[in-house]
Formats: C-alpha cells, sequence, structure tokens
C-alpha cells in the first residue's frame, strides 16, 4: 500500500495563502476493463481536506493497465488521471505521473510552452552573440551603389540577453500582479503548468504586469 498526501492552499491577494480546508477528493480506482466501449470504473470514494488543506490516503499501487481517477470536486478544481507507484515513504500527489485516460498508461511528460520559446530566443542572441553585432545600413553616394556596413554601436548583447526575458511562477489566483525592470513594456505570455499558452486580461507597464483571470489560475508568466 501506498499513502499519497494531497494537499492545496488558495491565494488570498497580499497575504499568506490559505489552506483549502472542507472541500471534497473523489477517487476512482481505474482498470483497463472495456465493458460495452466504456471503460469501467470501479467503486469510487472520498476524501475530505483537512483544516491545513490536506489529506493523506492509502491506495494500492497501479498495475499495467490500472491508474487512479482524481476530481476535485470544487469551483476551478480539474479531473485527471494518475499512476500510484509502490512507495514504503509517503508521496506528495504533486508528484504523481499523470497517465493518459484512454490506455491508463503512464503519459510523457511534455516539455512546457513556455521553456521552447525561450529556448529558441536564447539560440537566437547565442548566435547574434557569437557572430558579432549586425552590420548598420550601406554607404554610398545618391543614385550610386551603395557599398559598405558599420557595425551598430548600440548593440550589447549581454545586457540584451539579461533583458530580454524575465519568467516568473505563480500561485492560483483571480488576479496575479509584478514587478519588472525590463524599463519599457513588454510582451506577455501566460502558461498554464501543463503547457498551454492560454489568453487573459493583461495590463503590462514599463515597471509592472497584472493578470486578471475567470477564475483563480496558476502558471508561468513570460516577459519578452
Amino acid at each position: 500500500m501506498t499513502l499519497v498526501r494531497f494537499r492545496y492552499q488558495r491565494s488570498a491577494g497580499t497575504t499568506e495563502d490559505v489552506p483549502l480546508a472542507g472541500r471534497t477528493l473523489r477517487l476512482s480506482p481505474l482498470r483497463r476493463e472495456v465493458v460495452d466501449g466504456a471503460v469501467r470504473i470501479t467503486e469510487s470514494f472520498t476524501r475530505t481536506l483537512g483544516a491545513d488543506g490536506a489529506v493523506t490516503v492509502t491506495l494500492n499501487p497501479t498495475k499495467p493497465g490500472q491508474a487512479l481517477l482524481v476530481e476535485e470536486d470544487w469551483r476551478g478544481g480539474r479531473n485527471f488521471v494518475v499512476i500510484i507507484p509502490d512507495s514504503i515513504e509517503v508521496v506528495n500527489a504533486t508528484d504523481l505521473v499523470e497517465g493518459n485516460p484512454a490506455t491508463l498508461e503512464p503519459g510523457a511528460e511534455p516539455e512546457p510552452a513556455w521553456i521552447i520559446e525561450l529556448e529558441k530566443v536564447s539560440a537566437q542572441l547565442r548566435d547574434i552573440a557569437d557572430n558579432g553585432a549586425p552590420a548598420g545600413p550601406p554607404t554610398g553616394g545618391a543614385g550610386g551603389a551603395l557599398s559598405g556596413s558599420y557595425p551598430n554601436p548600440g548593440f550589447n548583447p549581454a545586457a540584451l540577453r539579461a533583458a530580454t526575458s524575465v519568467v516568473v511562477d505563480f500561485a492560483a489566483a483571480a488576479t496575479w500582479s509584478t514587478t519588472h525592470s525590463l524599463g519599457r513594456r513588454p510582451a506577455v505570455s501566460v502558461f498554464l503548468p501543463t503547457g498551454e499558452e492560454v489568453d487573459t486580461d493583461v495590463v503590462a507597464t514599463d515597471t509592472t504586469v497584472t493578470l486578471t483571470f475567470a477564475t483563480p489560475t496558476a502558471g508561468t508568466l513570460v516577459l519578452s
């Protein structure tokens, strides 16, 4: 048997996060038994989060073709399938590997989209830094052939590399704000923990960024 600890908190604005006490988790063991084209769900059970927003549940380790369906029974909660390891130590639910609902097998861990985009920007900057500054406009008399170039004296690869992107993780909140030191109004991208980019209300200035969601949402902010 494996002990799995589920723990939840909610954002309280400018104060510390508070435990999500009294909310209900519904847990349903799944096995790959198909009946009339559907996966049969065995007996489900519920557990209530304690005053600290946590509950520890004793679960059977899953075998191939088995998984556990977790349903967060509150507004903004999600449903997901996880694989339960065989462990003698308490396992945090956040460390469980999510499974594929169709096959009940462990799913591949997708690389967050913001990491991919950041790596693209970093590669471009490394190329510029390694190959020197881009050439300036060509010179030549009016009406004649243009030739020659000059480096851009204002180009600073190190400063550009440091100032191009800011990456900030944020906890679940309906409204969330942060400051930055880019010295300009940045382009803003917002990603869920799954790596999916989302659209939301954004107010960005030369020094601050404020995000507003329909429901409390956690994720990653990328400024560039």
